[in-house]
């Protein structure tokens, strides 16, 4: 089995972050906002990266690495599909702050996940770590509970659901490279979005969009994610990757004007500070643990 090493993980995974916070602000900027369209186009791109990716990574075994997918890898594709469906749509339908809040479940409902298929325990900092971030879910979006719409609502639920399973089929199958089922992920998107679009025409300006979507917002972060989730726990990484929590407020205020109320920068101090207190947990209990480790000689 694959040596694991949580602080990499952990660095790796808050890179991820900052692309994957880049969609809000991004979906803003389009002209002609067009749900369908803009998945099936942002599929599209993220499964062109992610082949450049493996062209250079494999030395071009590309039909190699396509038959490496096993079960853990469709499920993957499967539910990968779902979510992000379920998270644009859920941008489009209700508030930011809203999918936001939803979206924070995923830590706990991974952790449940995992314990419930991979008998993985969850250590009482995991949890306290995943309760404080919940907390400053709560804070965060408290200014905005009112509104919002009920189908955006359930979208996001569905893609934080969707999300848990996909963090635990990738920690189940840890040894093997998950890149390859993003890129049937991507496809599968694309061709469920397709029959729901009645004009594929775009302007330049939103392709432009829908690449930076598919490059940069999803195919940096899941070459990223699929590296750096092998690295840690199932409920850890969850935790690990909100702190899309915190980039995606700053990126929609200076890059789409939205300013954060009062309750907004509360939740996310308190967030920030459930990320770095269990990342300084893991460092240091790594470094407890090397120096425990025997020496060969």
């Amino acid at each position: 089995m694959q040596e694991q090493n949580r602080p990499l993980g952990f660095l790796v995974l808050a890179t991820a972050t900052a692309f994957t916070a880049t969609a809000g602000v991004l979906l803003r900027w389009l002209d002609e906002p067009a749900g369908w369209r803009t998945i099936f186009y942002r599929s599209l791109f993220f499964a062109l990266t992610l082949i450049v990716w493996i062209a250079v990574t494999r030395k071009g075994r590309m039909i190699d690495a396509i038959r490496s997918v096993n079960v853990n890898g469709l499920l993957c594709a499967l539910v990968f599909s779902i979510s992000t469906i379920s998270f644009i749509f859920a941008l489009f339908l209700t508030t930011v702050a809203r999918t936001t809040f939803l979206n924070g479940l995923t830590p706990l409902l991974t952790g449940l996940l995992a314990w419930f298929v991979l008998r993985e325990r969850i250590s009482p900092a995991t949890w306290f770590a995943i309760v404080l971030a919940l907390v400053g879910v709560f804070l965060m979006t408290s200014e905005d509970l009112t509104g919002g719409n009920l189908m955006g609502d359930a979208l996001a639920l569905g893609s934080s659901i969707t999300a848990s399973v996909m963090y635990v089929s990738i920690r189940r199958a840890r040894a093997i490279d998950m890149v390859p089922s993003f890129v049937l992920a991507a496809f599968i998107t694309a061709a469920l979005a397709a029959p729901w679009i009645k004009d594929f025409s775009i302007s330049a300006h939103d392709l432009w969009i829908c690449a930076a979507l598919g490059i940069f917002q999803l195919g940096f972060q899941y070459v990223l994610l699929a590296v750096g989730v092998r690295h840690l726990p199932a409920a850890e990484a969850a935790l690990t990757t909100r702190l899309t929590l915190i980039f995606a407020p700053l990126f929609a205020w200076f890059g789409a004007g939205e300013v954060p109320g009062q309750a907004t920068l509360a939740g996310g101090a308190v967030i920030v500070a459930a990320i770095l207190l269990h990342g300084f947990w893991t460092l240091h209990g790594e470094a407890r643990r090397a120096k425990l480790r025997p020496t060969g000689g």
